[in-house]
């Protein structure tokens, strides 16, 4: 035990302040955000009647299969009634201990360097996304899909560098997760997945990869993925809150760590500077770093 805490104390430190922070959120057993009530009203009518097609007055109404990711309500659905809350609640909790633990693996993989992997891991505390998607709004499927960004990048850059098919397995498990949990993580995570590729070099070869790493993980999620395409007609009239340029620099009193409505993080100037400090020094980037 004293052999494993030493060489994973890391682990501990991202759970332990990941606790410290959030332990009251999870445990309150209330919703929060301006759509929780909205997303938990769909969890409820799952316990209730099953799994049926279903419409909705909510946001625009939705057909349950047809225009919102189902994973999410699926899994919250476990939970007993009185306690959907709660398990949304701890749903968020897991995917932000885990997309910070994905971090760490990623960024320890390509820097072989574990302190540079655990700045990198804890510097998600400080961004926007964590105050605004689950405590402010609730737009509890996106929260809940976080975690799939970054060991979806993680076990593609396994799967390229050791050509290790199980890695390939890993990759399409987590991107279908991704796409049927919320579909802007999905679209991030093939995005993210072309430009990997292409920053490698722009050829056939690798558009072909591209299709295989892409096409696996649609096909699993076309039960829901191909209704959506056909059904949905919304996406493209959404328009959100955008937060001041003063707001991302950090300049006006929102700079918090992510625990409040609009708080935007502390790293964000120290990154900017780091940023200019680096590039004004001139040191060359490994091109595949220089991507991440």
């Amino acid at each position: 035990m004293k052999k494993w805490i030493k060489f994973n104390w890391e682990f501990i430190l991202i759970l332990s302040l990941t606790i410290f922070m959030f332990s009251s959120t999870i445990f309150s057993n209330q919703p929060y955000g301006l759509d929780g009530i909205g997303h938990y009203s769909k969890v409820a009518y799952i316990q209730e009647v099953g799994l049926v097609n279903w419409d909705m007055s909510w946001y625009s109404g939705s057909l349950f299969l047809k225009m919102y990711p189902p994973l999410f309500y699926y899994v919250d659905s476990l939970f007993p009634s009185n306690f959907i809350f709660l398990g949304g609640n701890l749903l968020s909790f897991l995917s932000l201990f885990f997309t910070a633990i994905g971090i760490f693996l990623l960024v320890s993989h390509l820097t072989k360097n574990r302190k540079i992997a655990l700045f990198s891991s804890l510097g998600l505390f400080s961004v926007l996304s964590i105050s605004y998607y689950w405590i402010a709004t609730a737009n509890l499927p996106y929260f809940f899909a976080l975690w799939t960004i970054p060991f979806s990048l993680y076990f593609l850059e396994k799967s390229i560098q050791t050509r290790e098919h199980k890695y390939l397995v890993y990759f399409s498990l987590v991107f279908f997760t991704s796409i049927i949990s919320h579909v802007v993580t999905g679209f991030v995570i093939g995005v993210l997945m072309g430009v990997r590729f292409l920053f490698e070099e722009i050829s056939w070869k690798n558009i072909k990869r591209m299709f295989v790493h892409g096409g696996i993980p649609i096909l699993l999620s076309s039960f829901w993925f191909i209704p959506f395409i056909l059904f949905s007609s919304s996406g493209g009239r959404y328009s959100g809150q955008v937060p001041s340029l003063l707001n991302v620099l950090g300049i006006t009193d929102f700079v918090s760590w992510g625990r409040f409505a609009g708080g935007v993080g502390i790293l964000v100037p120290f990154f900017a500077f780091l940023a200019v400090f680096y590039f004004l020094k001139k040191k060359k980037l490994n091109k595949i770093l220089k991507y991440y």
